[in-house]
C-alpha cells in the first residue's frame, strides 16, 4: 500500500536524489500508532533507495476524521528557509515543539 501511495507523491514535484524532506505520517483517527510506524519504515526505505534524506519526521494523529480508518503521507521538499521554519519552537493546544 505504501508503495502505491509513494509513487504519485514522488512523481509530483518530482523529487530527486539529494533532496531533503519532511515526512508526516498522519492517522485519520482509528489507525494505531504502531501501524503508522510500520508505514513510516516503508516510506523511509523508499526514500533511502531514491537517495532522498529525511530531515525530520512526524508520526501520529494530527488531522483526524473522527475514528476513520486509514492514514496519509505528506512530504515537504526542504530548502534552508523551510528547515529553519520547521525547527522554530511553537506551543499550541494541538502541537508543541521546543
Amino acid at each position: 500500500v505504501i508503495d502505491q501511495i509513494m509513487e504519485p507523491i514522488l512523481a509530483d514535484l518530482p523529487y530527486q536524489s539529494g533532496d531533503e524532506v519532511y515526512v508526516l505520517v498522519n492517522s485519520l483517527g482509528a489507525t494505531p500508532l504502531m501501524d503508522l510506524h510500520i508505514c513510516f519504515r516503508r516510506v523511509a526505505e523508499i526514500l533511502a533507495d531514491k537517495g532522498i534524506t529525511i530531515y525530520k519526521s512526524l508520526i501520529g494523529s494530527f488531522a483526524s476524521s473522527m475514528d476513520m480508518a486509514g492514514m496519509s503521507v505528506t512530504l515537504v521538499k526542504l530548502d534552508d528557509e523551510m528547515k529553519e521554519l520547521l525547527d522554530y519552537p511553537c506551543d499550541t493546544p494541538y502541537f508543541k515543539q521546543f
